[in-house]
């Protein structure tokens, strides 16, 4: 795998002496360039209709929303 390159990499975040620690239990190499942007807009769809943190304003007319933790 060279610097650059995009991978999948599957693992549990956990904490570790007060830090985030990753153990990672898979890496594949991706060879389809779109995969990146396809898991972004996963994401935002996820965001906005499951996970409800979106905050769409009308006043930066964007139209991009921000994300805003749960309350």
């Amino acid at each position: 795998m060279k610097v650059g390159n995009v991978a999948r990499v599957r693992g549990r975040v956990t904490e570790y002496k007060g830090g985030v620690q990753i153990t990672v239990t898979d890496v594949v190499g991706e060879r389809d360039p779109n995969v990146e942007v396809l898991h972004w807009v996963e994401c935002v769809h996820l965001a906005r209709n499951c996970y409800n943190l979106v905050n769409v304003s009308s006043s930066s007319g964007s139209g991009s929303g921000s994300v805003v933790p749960p309350k």
